[in-house]
């Protein structure tokens, strides 16, 4: 849970996707701050100048003093980003790093090197806060994760459907037929829903 307006948190907070794996060592040698994440998680931290907060993933670290920021390493998309909302952090992979600002997204793919962007933010924060937000995202990409928060399976009637680009938000309802009808708004498809399979149809 998010602590009290205006109080200062106790430690890092976590706001984690569903099932993700998040590990803490054994042993956090020298009161060092350090987690483990596959999956998907927003974390705030508290500055503490003496005790860096570090986020391991998929060959990447992540290494803040106290910042908020978004981390996604999943592990069948092939690459991992931090998304920095407020703060400075250093993302770094394969003995490379780059210092992201507020407002920059640090990218590590396949190559292993890492790379900055600017973004929208809310783009890859806006599900903490009960919605999801795409700018021109493949429906694949798309349907990839409504189907973690739904525990759903998506089947593209035609290949190639999951090509479509899909601008738009959506809120996270608890219905997940009204998410559906959502997105049949939005574009030239139709979705049929059998139990916990889903189906896009042109």
């Amino acid at each position: 849970a998010a602590p009290h307006a205006g109080a200062a948190p106790a430690g890092p907070t976590a706001y984690l996707t569903p099932a993700p794996r998040l590990r803490l060592p054994a042993v956090q040698a020298g009161g060092e701050r350090r987690v483990r994440l596959s999956g998907e998680a927003y974390f705030e931290v508290a500055r503490e100048a003496s005790l860096p907060f570090r986020v391991e993933c998929s060959g990447s670290v992540v290494e803040v003093l106290g910042t908020s920021f978004n981390v996604r390493a999943y592990e069948d998309e092939g690459e991992t980003r931090a998304t920095l909302v407020e703060g400075s952090v250093r993302f770094y992979a394969s003995g490379r790093g780059v210092v992201l600002r507020a407002g920059e997204q640090g990218v590590v793919s396949r190559d292993g090197r890492p790379w900055k962007r600017e973004v929208d933010v809310e783009l890859y924060t806006g599900w903490k806060d009960g919605f999801f937000a795409f700018d021109r995202g493949r429906l694949e990409d798309v349907m990839r994760d409504i189907a973690r928060w739904y525990k759903i399976e998506v089947v593209f009637e035609e290949p190639e459907l999951g090509d479509i680009s899909f601008s738009g938000v959506v809120r996270r309802y608890e219905e997940f037929n009204t998410v559906v009808r959502m997105l049949e708004m939005t574009g030239d498809t139709r979705f049929s829903v059998e139990g916990n399979v889903v189906t896009i149809h042109r």
